[in-house]
């Protein structure tokens, strides 16, 4: 994949990002992250620029974490479901045999009616 390389301004600071990502995504990315350094100093703004950093990277990891965590959840909860569902295959299947073992069983019994 190609390296794309841009220049961003975030915070008041020009940055030359290096990526693989396209330079839309870097783009969208280096928004993000301006937006919530500029929000929290604008909130308060004896925040520093680098108060502010590392404040949005708390509030974009704890974001990160609790959408993990939710991840996480919905997998288990995917694999409890399709643990459900084999098991209803499973005895769905025990079911018909049984149904076809008794319908030949009625069959014996009708051929053998005097």
């Amino acid at each position: 994949m190609d390296v794309n390389r841009m220049k961003v301004n975030i915070g008041g600071t020009s940055y030359t990002l290096v990526s693989e990502e396209s330079p839309r995504y870097m783009r969208d990315l280096a928004a993000q992250v301006d937006e919530a350094i500029t929000a929290i100093v604008e909130a308060d703004p004896r925040v520093s620029t680098t108060m502010a950093a590392v404040l949005a990277a708390l509030e974009s990891t704890d974001r990160a974490n609790k959408e993990k965590t939710a991840a996480d959840e919905l997998r288990r909860e995917w694999k409890k479901l399709a643990d459900e569902r084999e098991q209803i295959a499973n005895a769905l299947a025990a079911a018909r045999a049984e149904n076809e073992r008794l319908q030949r069983e009625v069959v014996q019994l009708r051929t053998r009616r005097p």
